[in-house]
């Protein structure tokens, strides 16, 4: 017996079925937390770049444009506070903290 011949003859289970998964799916949706607000920092930037193959020792020019954007993110009006430098193998992160106004 398929389903469609089934719901034909049996409409009162199937609306019935349909009413309970309605209201499981409206008390889940309420039992589950949520977040109105999360906290985020807005004091950070990341930048990452991923170099395909390369060794943590060859991503030795990160380090030059790390210089360069920190001059560039004073220039634009916000003194970095902290600069850290991460390379992994494939992969270069450069994380700027700065501080926030008062």
């Amino acid at each position: 017996m398929s389903i469609a011949k089934f719901s034909i003859q049996q409409p009162v289970l199937v609306n019935l079925f349909m009413v309970l998964v309605i209201m499981a799916g409206l008390f889940a949706f309420n039992s589950i937390s949520k977040e109105e607000f999360p906290e985020i920092s807005l004091n950070a930037v990341s930048i990452t770049t991923t170099y395909r193959g390369v060794a943590p020792e060859e991503i030795e020019p990160f380090s030059g444009e790390a210089l360069s954007l920190t001059a560039f993110a004073e220039a634009a009006g916000g003194a970095a506070s902290d600069v850290e430098l991460d390379r992994l193998e494939g992969r270069g992160t450069i994380l700027f903290h700065f501080p926030l106004p008062p």
